[in-house]
């Protein structure tokens, strides 16, 4: 097989990929869900400095599959999380 039987198999396949996957570029999403991935149920004195951190993980809405599955939902990057005191006294 020469290099140019192999352009003409694989080239196609590229374009197929391509337009089965689709482009687009990268937009700011929204925060609309937070999920908690590790720190949580800790227990300290007020002002001491947990064993663990808090790390949660913040997704856009979720988006429509391509062939109208449930969908998925992707990370939202780069969105700050501020946590606050509710009731003083009672935790974060």
């Amino acid at each position: 097989m020469t290099r140019i039987d192999r352009v003409r198999i694989l080239l196609p396949l590229v374009i197929l990929c391509a337009a089965i996957t689709g482009c687009k570029e990268d937009v700011a999403v929204e925060a609309d869900t937070i999920a908690i991935r590790s720190g949580n149920d800790q227990v300290g004195l007020a002002g001491s400095i947990l064993p663990k951190p808090l790390e949660v993980e913040v997704f856009g809405p979720r988006q429509k599959g391509k062939l109208g599955g449930k969908g998925s939902l992707y990370p939202a990057a780069g969105r700050k999380v501020t946590f606050r005191v509710r009731n003083p006294g009672s935790g974060v």
